[in-house]
């Protein structure tokens, strides 16, 4: 191919890959079913490239199968499996439920913003982060059915408010697994896990308090940076001779029983207000 000819050329190839991307609202008009064209705006089906809106008061939407995107936003409804959903953008959740063995992924070079103030539901789901998730808003997430939050290697949740995460639904006890980094920050009231949290990674406290009150068990790293609190709180803390705590905030133990069989390497100060704190092995 001529230069001159290339140079005419290029850019119209450039231009039709643009424009192939595209925005999709559901509307669920025949049916819940992912695949079938006639349940989006417009007619069609999301690809890779796409964003794809999910409004309120909208019915089911099925994925049944894998799907990618660029970008999601769910304001409502709810998100049903089984199938994954690969959101490689940006993805916002501001309402509705994830349940039904529905996974969302943020994978590595994405993010996720839990926003606004309406309920949210993970009931049978899970949303697994190996991006970048960032928890904003002013409504807890209801849990139930074995749900699960996993925030894998290389992957950072930001609890960057004051609500919480609790077991509110039937079925299996759901958790929280981190094997990346959980981290509060920005906000200086009180987090609450009320779900057992399994850290294999790191926990980070900046600000506020976190509280962990339903137990765990934990091989990672513990850090509590002044002025933030780490709290435990009910249940049993399993926590392994690999664990340790680092700070020069706070760890404050207010109930239930922390089994401590690591390492303490504290500089701020360590509270017993309440339930049993043993340290089994820790220096």
């Amino acid at each position: 191919m001529q230069p001159t000819l290339l140079r005419q050329v290029f850019p119209v190839l450039l231009l039709a890959g643009t424009l192939r991307a595209a925005e999709f609202t559901w509307s669920g008009a025949v049916s819940s079913d992912w695949s079938n064209p006639a349940n989006w705006t417009p007619t069609g089906v999301p690809g890779p490239a796409d964003q794809v809106i999910y409004p309120a008061r909208k019915p089911a939407l099925s994925l049944n199968g894998a799907r990618t995107v660029a970008g999601f936003a769910q304001a409502g409804g709810a998100l049903v499996g089984p199938g994954q959903l690969t959101v490689t953008g940006s993805g916002t959740w501001s309402g509705g439920t994830i349940r039904d063995n529905c996974v969302l992924l943020i994978p590595a070079g994405a993010s996720g913003t839990i926003t606004g103030s309406a309920s949210r539901a993970l009931v049978g789901g899970t949303v697994r982060v190996a991006g970048l998730a960032r928890w904003e808003g002013t409504a807890n997430i209801g849990a139930g059915e074995g749900a699960l939050v996993e925030i894998v290697p290389g992957g950072i949740f930001e609890l960057r408010n004051d609500e919480g995460f609790y077991h509110s639904y039937g079925g299996a006890t759901p958790s929280l697994r981190n094997a990346g980094t959980v981290r509060k920050l920005e906000s200086t009231g009180t987090s609450n896990l009320g779900v057992p949290f399994h850290n294999e990674g790191e926990l980070v406290v900046l600000s506020g308090t976190l509280r962990l009150t339903r137990g765990g068990s934990s091989s990672g790293r513990f850090l509590a940076t002044a002025p933030g609190v780490l709290e435990f709180g009910d249940g049993t803390h399993e926590l392994s001779p690999a664990t340790t705590w680092q700070g020069n905030g706070i760890f404050r133990v207010t109930s239930g029983t922390v089994n401590l069989a690591g390492t303490c390497e504290l500089t701020g100060k360590a509270v017993i207000s309440g339930g049993t704190l043993n340290f089994t092995g820790a220096s």
